[in-house]
């Protein structure tokens, strides 16, 4: 078994910091946005990287644990996204999202017109 951390040139001293770190963000529940930029501020390249994969590694645990029924929703939906890159590509795999994340946005502003 390969040791992560190992592969991407850390040493125990960083990973030490590293989450330590995550769990700050963790304690302090910050949102993602604000997680994600307290990451970049203090670290870069792959102690970056470990320390996203870390948090988002912990709060899908946390997330499996505290409400199965979500999880399996999301994990139905990457079963789907996983189905149509296999069918059809990578290339219509990125439209389908792109369709879709717009079309959550503009629902979103199709709300926001019916309260104006």
């Amino acid at each position: 078994m390969k040791i992560l951390y190992r592969e991407l040139g850390l040493t125990a001293k960083d990973v030490a910091e590293v989450t330590a770190t995550v769990i700050e963000i963790i304690t302090k529940k910050l949102p993602d946005p604000e997680a994600i930029n307290f990451l970049k501020e203090k670290y870069k390249e792959n102690k970056l990287h470990f320390g996203l994969l870390l948090l988002g590694r912990v709060a899908g645990m946390s997330l499996a644990l505290s409400n199965p029924e979500k999880v399996k929703a999301i994990l139905s939906d990457f079963l789907r996204l996983i189905s149509i890159y296999k069918s059809k590509g990578k290339e219509q795999l990125t439209k389908v999202i792109e369709k879709e994340t717009l079309e959550e946005v503009y629902s979103k502003l199709d709300e926001l017109k019916d309260v104006i």
